[in-house]
């Protein structure tokens, strides 16, 4: 498979970082002695096809030279430069009788060569050649004056010295694109081939099966432990995984983005996939981690498919679907249209930007009526984006604006825009937050500014979603205790939608609970629902706070909640959500 071939390695991997500095400085210093050589042959010795020789290599180093300057990279691996250098060196060694200029011009040609190579071997190659082509240039004008001519041999002298300096700077230069594509090519973590390996191994065009494994919740361990043992624990499952698949020369590990591994097979198309082997390396990997005295019991999800193109991108389709389906092991179908989805999700991504940056935030309006007196006692506060002529319900765009982070654009628009009219018109009115809201430092700080701006607290209900998602109860908690010192008033919204925490009701000083519609809808004629909504309002009046029946649209559950004592409701019974509140009158 993957093998980190030094010889292959391309001089620009090396020399993108310093812009070819080197090579420059070579092509440089070539060009001068050239130049100058072509002005001394023209106009000292009087041998003008040699200066002209000279010039015209010359001007091939340039051209060399500004390639690089211009697109920042070799031009066809130096390839002008070198056939220029050759010619010239091939006419002065066999058309011209002065062999100590042709050894000068060798000395500049062989730094050219071993920066083109950037290979020991070849470079060993070239060097040979181009002595033993110096040694028969002395043996074909041979005599025994020339052969012991101090100038000759201070010559050779010279050529061996540049020629084995030359040859440890392409030693060193090996050894750093060596470096390099480890670095490329091997997870600095683990040691173990990465991404970018696998997609080098599977451009062979060979058959096998591809199973991305990837750890449930392991930001968990991130959170609770820290880090450093969340690198210990990635580093001890890849000691794991190389040891279960260790003696196989067919299957290779590599260590994908994050928590996740892949376990490269090569295989028959006939055989199908092992669902023996992976299941015993779920077993394998779920046995307790001990790291620091920190027992940690993982759970892994496995995504697979076969073939020979797209593996990975349909083992990255069939993990998520096992993720969504709450499955260990799933193999890649190709109804699994994530693909669509994943188009669908864009255009969706497209449009809602769109509609942002048209202002079509739309605040909806909708009564809470006080069940004592049947009067109007608020409005909450309901978010819509108009798109394609139609009003959109916050499950058509929410969960993606949370997605793309372009939620809390859609909480500042309705902090405007609800702070505004409710400022005009001096109506209370309830506004809803998210957990998201809560995690923004600048939502928050934008809000409470707000606050103080418009001078609204007083008139302000905020109702928080009752929901087992709360991560960081001491943050809503914060917030809380800021805007009641302004005024403001705290909510459960959809309190027993199955998962109720009556400790929440004091933590959070509640001021209303909002009882689910779930509990509502029915509550006339089912005895589970009456049962359940009566405890909570029971309870609510030990603890002095107002209850809210929501989802109220028919006679019949308006009399019963009101019978029951609940103090508020609203549905479509009593007012359905509406955009325009112009006329109203201020109510308490």
């Amino acid at each position: 498979m993957h093998n980190l071939d030094s010889d292959s390695i391309h001089f620009d991997i090396f020399d993108k970082k310093n812009r070819y500095i080197y090579v420059r400085l070579v092509l440089i210093l070539c060009i001068l002695v050239l130049s100058g050589y072509a002005v001394y042959n023209i106009f000292k010795l009087g041998t003008k096809p040699t200066g002209y020789a000279c010039f015209v290599t010359a001007a091939l180093l340039i051209v060399d030279y500004i390639y690089i300057e211009v697109r920042g990279r070799l031009f066809n691996n130096l390839i002008i430069s070198i056939i220029g250098f050759t010619l010239l060196c091939t006419e002065i060694l066999f058309f011209k009788k002065d062999s100590v200029f042709a050894g000068k011009v060798w000395i500049l040609l062989l730094p050219l060569i071993v920066f083109y190579t950037q290979s020991i071997g070849r470079s060993v190659i070239y060097i040979t050649v181009s002595i033993l082509i110096l040694i028969i240039n002395l043996i074909v004008k041979f005599s025994d004056n020339e052969l012991v001519n101090r100038l000759n041999t201070s010559q050779l002298i010279v050529f061996v010295l540049l020629s084995f300096m030359t040859y440890i700077y392409a030693r060193s230069a090996r050894a750093k694109n060596i470096k390099i594509k480890e670095q490329l090519y091997t997870d600095y973590l683990t040691g173990l081939p990465n991404r970018n390996a696998l997609l080098v191994d599977m451009e062979d065009g060979v058959y096998r099966t591809l199973a991305l494994i990837n750890m449930d919740n392991f930001k968990n361990v991130n959170n609770l432990y820290g880090t450093k043992v969340g690198d210990e624990f990635l580093k001890h499952i890849a000691y794991k995984l190389s040891s279960f698949i260790s003696g196989n020369s067919k299957i290779r590990l590599y260590k994908m983005h994050a928590d996740e591994f892949a376990i490269c097979t090569i295989t028959k198309k006939s055989n199908g996939v092992d669902r023996v082997f992976y299941n015993k390396l779920l077993f394998y990997l779920s046995e307790a981690i001990e790291i620091n005295s920190v027992e940690i019991y993982p759970t892994f999800t496995i995504g697979l498919q076969q073939g020979v193109y797209n593996i990975l991108e349909d083992a990255d389709m069939a993990l998520k679907r096992a993720k969504e389906l709450k499955k260990n092991i799933l193999l890649f179908d190709p109804t699994m249209d994530l693909l669509q989805e994943y188009k669908n999700n864009q255009e969706s991504i497209k449009k809602l930007k769109q509609c942002l940056n048209k202002d079509k935030v739309m605040p909806l309006y909708q009564p809470i009526y006080s069940l004592d007196d049947n009067s109007i006692y608020k409005y909450e506060a309901l978010v819509r984006i108009e798109c394609d002529n139609c009003l959109n319900t916050p499950n058509m765009f929410l969960d993606i604006s949370k997605q793309v982070k372009l939620y809390h654009l859609i909480t500042k628009n309705m902090i405007d825009k609800t702070f505004t009219l409710f400022k005009e018109c001096g109506l209370d009115f309830s506004l809803n937050l998210d957990y998201d809201d809560f995690s923004n430092e600048e939502t928050i700080t934008y809000l409470i500014n707000k606050i103080v701006e418009y001078g609204l607290g007083h008139q302000i209900t905020f109702e928080i979603l009752e929901s087992s998602e709360i991560d960081n109860v001491s943050k809503v908690i914060w917030f809380i205790n800021i805007v009641k010192e302004l005024g403001c008033k705290i909510a459960i919204d959809d309190f027993g939608s199955g998962y109720s925490n009556f400790n929440y009701l004091i933590k959070f000083r509640v001021d209303y609970v909002k009882i689910d519609a779930s509990l509502i809808r029915n509550i006339d004629i089912d005895d589970s629902s009456k049962a359940l909504t009566k405890s909570i309002v029971s309870f609510a009046k030990e603890l002095n706070i107002k209850t809210i029946a929501e989802h109220v649209d028919r006679v019949e559950i308006y009399d019963f909640v009101k019978s029951i004592g609940i103090d508020y409701a609203q549905g479509f019974y009593l007012g359905r959500p509406e955009i325009n509140l112009a006329g109203k009158l201020s109510v308490r």
